[in-house]
């Protein structure tokens, strides 16, 4: 095999001689393209906590896979799209909150949650 290829005028870089270095090179990606959205999700921003509005009067304690809504209701909810969509009692969309860069919440008619 000559040292560097030349395809089109441009330099290819020598691989090694190993026979299966391409197919062990392709499997290495497929695991590693497979494996980042479980990195992804463990690295991302964490809603556990309670956040309050600057007033103390409006707030939301998520834990784990529900929210406390201002000490009444525990209720599901999904984080999507940088939203995070609160379901009512009838399994519905009933609060939609948008998640700003520095995790604060912004909740409509309330403004924003800070968490505590």
């Amino acid at each position: 095999m000559p040292e560097h290829q030349t395809h089109q005028g441009c330099m290819l870089h020598p691989l090694p001689n190993h026979p299966h270095f391409n197919k062990e090179l392709h499997h290495e990606k497929i695991i590693a393209v497979a494996l980042l959205p479980l990195f992804l999700a463990a690295c991302g921003k964490s809603l556990d906590g309670t956040y309050q509005d600057s007033t103390g009067m409006a707030s939301l304690t998520f834990k784990g896979d529900t929210v406390d809504y201002m000490g009444m209701f525990d209720l599901d909810y999904t984080v999507e799209d940088g939203k995070v969509k609160i379901e009512g009692m009838n399994g519905e969309t009933a609060l939609v909150l948008k998640i700003k860069d520095d995790n604060t919440l912004v909740m409509p008619m309330v403004g924003e949650l800070k968490k505590r």
